[in-house]
């Protein structure tokens, strides 16, 4: 049997996308924490933005705007812009992925 013969099973698959996928959220979760550590410490100000930012994610993932028939537009564009803008790169990140995870069920 040569390789071109085998063929790969769903399980394989499955057991490939899982530590792909793990391998990804480990290696966003270092950027992140690289990147929170060089920011240096964060003010009550930036906190604040944070936590709105968290806020803004999470009601724009919460309700969608409908926009067509079967369509649904989200609006966390926005919160991820103004993250980005307004925040450091390490709370940017961490602040829209809070929000994002908040209205996630499992």
């Amino acid at each position: 049997m040569t390789a071109r013969d085998r063929r790969t099973t769903k399980e394989e698959l499955r057991t490939a996308a899982r530590g792909y996928v793990g391998a990804l959220a480990v290696a966003a979760i270092l950027l992140v924490a690289g990147a929170s550590i060089e920011a240096g410490p964060v003010d009550r100000m930036d906190l604040l933005m944070a936590a709105a930012v968290v806020g803004c994610t999470a009601l724009a993932w919460r309700f969608p705007i409908p926009f067509g028939p079967r369509t649904k537009l989200y609006a966390d564009t926005a919160a991820t812009t103004a993250a980005v803008l307004l925040l450091s790169p390490g709370l940017a990140s961490l602040a829209v992925a809070l929000g994002a995870l908040a209205t996630q069920r499992s």
